[in-house]
């Protein structure tokens, strides 16, 4: 149904929608109308989901939403700031409607509800309720509601006042805690066990304080002790939290006033999520969260927004919030439903006015990309910065896990045969024990969380070598870029992250081909089987070890000029050449590991192209040029 605007004034109706699947989610409002409250002239928000986020720029009018719902449930507009029908009032409207005689001035919240199961049978499966404040009433409404029948009017103020609205305003200072620690107490209050706690506290003061309470008696005639309040709702306004960075830290430090805004706003939602699951006279929450991102860093931010979503699935909270942030406007799909709102002159209206318009999943509103331009282009850009973050971070895990057994130095090369291949290599051409353990990341992808930039690598094994070996293809090249690795077979210490590299070291006779074929060397793609002969691997192929592809290797199919030099030749060139062109059977590579170790066993020598970068790696651990 999305946006539906209205030209005219109708008596309200409940109208046709699609009642709300069971599922984990609250979802309690389906719909939010609203008539001239503000900025909003006449709108109906619809289809709501778990997590309603409004987008727009500074003075669009977004939050007038979220204070409209406020206004429907707690009677104010800002939190403590009351209804003032003057001041409130559309602008658009007053106008208007000083010119038109039969015109009204008033304003209306109309609030369209999803049933919860267990209020199904009274209530039915939907129902609206529509307050209005005239110019007659002022701040006093009138309330109007699809249900009309006497007998379960009850049922629908019982389940009204089952209903917490909270809202939070951008500026978070120390009143909204003051606010949200008085709710905290009364939810306490009602717990038996905290109130007997209470008792003990009171006696104990007395206690204390005897020979005060003895003193008086004396003075004055009167029993007089110490006691506290029976509402402790002051008291708990000026609690605070005492923050740790580590809960085995001596020293706490104060949320309110040692804190910065950040990290006091990250208490927030929490706070509420507590409240949400401990008030027991008001099982239904609905927050109206104005712009979370306030005071947090982007990776705060990202944190919160999917903070955001994951509580808005909960069975007792629904989320209505504003921002301008690109970590909120990525929160698309599952739950959640985003809106951009625009502010402008429309139509014969003297003032300008807001309206609201989704923000479909696979596209970006024209209007979106006019006014808020970083917002539309950088969101999914950070989407995919964040989706890499989250995968660097699952492969560091992975790596972590991996050498986590040992406090050996690791040499991470690509591929299990890999591994088979240079353990062999070192027993027949070094021999005894090797300094360092061999580690295969399975492809390149682990590879490039060795390759990032910063520090992780160093918290991840500190004080410990870290060497990776690469093919020295197109793929290997561009894992980490560093002219000193040109040609291969030399080790070079990555000083962004304290990991040695290396890439294979092209063999004279692969160098040949590339340039009798005339391959640029950037295109040249050395992997570990082109280590080995071509009378070797014909061998292997003789003994059914190995097989080459149909393809020739990707650097050379993706580069034109390379493609037009090798097409020719796969149908005319000997084995020797089609041998380094096209790319190994992949189904043989762990059959050719195997034999190639076998060859090993007896006659050394076939494992020699690799003798160079082993001793390199021993010459690095050992702390001696490589």
């Amino acid at each position: 149904m999305g946006i539906v605007f209205k030209d005219a004034d109708v008596q309200p109706t409940l109208g046709e929608f699609t009642e709300r699947t069971e599922d984990s989610a609250m979802r309690l409002i389906h719909s939010l109308e609203v008539s001239y409250f503000r900025s909003l002239y006449k709108q109906t928000i619809s289809d709501i989901e778990d997590l309603t986020i409004f987008f727009g720029r500074n003075d669009s009018g977004k939050s007038n939403y979220l204070r409209a719902l406020n206004l429907f449930f707690n009677g104010e507009t800002n939190p403590g700031i009351p209804f003032k029908f003057a001041m409130d009032l559309c602008h658009a409207r007053r106008h208007e409607a000083d010119k038109l005689t039969n015109a009204k001035k008033f304003v209306a919240v109309k609030v369209i509800f999803n049933v919860p199961s267990q209020w199904k049978k009274s209530l039915g499966a939907s129902f609206y309720v529509r307050k209005l404040w005239s110019i007659t009433t002022g701040e006093q409404f009138s309330q109007t509601s699809s249900i009309s029948d006497p007998s379960r009017l009850k049922y629908l103020t019982r389940f009204l006042n089952n209903i917490h609205f909270h809202y939070v305003p951008a500026i978070k200072d120390r009143r909204i805690f003051e606010q949200l620690l008085s709710r905290l107490y009364s939810v306490l209050s009602a717990d038996a066990e905290f109130v007997k706690s209470l008792d003990g506290f009171a006696k104990e003061v007395q206690v204390r304080t005897s020979t005060l309470t003895n003193d008086l008696a004396a003075l004055i005639g009167l029993a007089s002790t110490i006691s506290p309040p029976t509402d402790l709702r002051d008291l708990f306004r000026s609690l605070d939290f005492e923050t740790r960075t580590n809960p085995d830290d001596a020293d706490g430090y104060s949320l309110t006033l040692q804190r910065g805004d950040g990290v006091q706003v990250r208490h927030i939602p929490a706070i509420l999520k507590f409240l949400a699951d401990s008030e027991q006279s008001a099982p239904f929450h609905v927050w109206g969260f104005e712009e979370p991102e306030n005071s947090l860093e982007l990776a705060s931010a990202i944190a919160e927004a999917e903070y955001f979503k994951k509580l808005a699935h909960s069975k007792n909270i629904q989320i209505f919030a504003t921002s301008h942030s690109p970590a909120f406007f990525n929160s698309a799909g599952g739950g959640t439903k985003r809106f951009f709102v625009s502010r402008a002159i429309r139509g014969e209206l003297a003032s300008p006015t807001s309206e609201a318009h989704v923000v479909e999943d696979s596209t970006v509103p024209s209007e979106l990309m006019g006014e808020l331009p970083h917002l539309a282009l950088i969101s999914p850009l950070l989407k995919d910065a964040d989706a890499k973050m989250k995968e660097l971070a699952a492969e560091i895990d992975s790596l972590r896990a991996e050498i986590a057994d040992s406090s050996q130095p690791v040499l991470f090369v690509e591929g299990v045969t890999d591994k088979l291949v240079f353990q062999k290599a070192w027993d027949v051409l070094i021999g005894g024990k090797i300094p360092f353990k061999i580690e295969s990341c399975d492809g390149t992808s682990k590879m490039k969380t060795l390759a990032a930039r910063g520090t992780a690598l160093g918290l991840l094994a500190p004080g410990r070598h870290l060497l990776c070996l690469v093919d020295n293809d197109y793929e290997g090249r561009e894992l980490y870029v560093n002219s000193r690795l040109d040609g291969g077979g030399k080790w070079v210490l990555n000083k962004e992250n304290g990991t040695h590299w290396c890439r294979l070291q092209p063999t004279n006779e692969f160098e040949d081909v590339m340039r009798k074929v005339g391959i640029q060397e950037k295109r040249w793609p050395f992997v570990i089987e082109a280590c080995f002969s071509a009378a070797i691997r014909e061998a292997a192929v003789a003994a059914g070890a190995y097989a080459l592809s149909r393809y020739p290797f990707d650097e050379l199919t993706v580069d034109t000029s390379s493609f037009k030099k090798v097409l020719p030749l796969l149908s005319t060139a000997d084995f020797s050449t089609l041998v380094y062109l096209c790319a190994p059977d992949a189904t043989k590579k762990e059959a050719f590991a195997e034999w190639i170790c076998g060859q090993a066993d007896g006659d050394a020598s076939v494992m020699e192209p690799l003798k160079g970068i082993l001793e390199g790696a021993r010459d690095v651990i050992s702390a001696k040029s490589p």
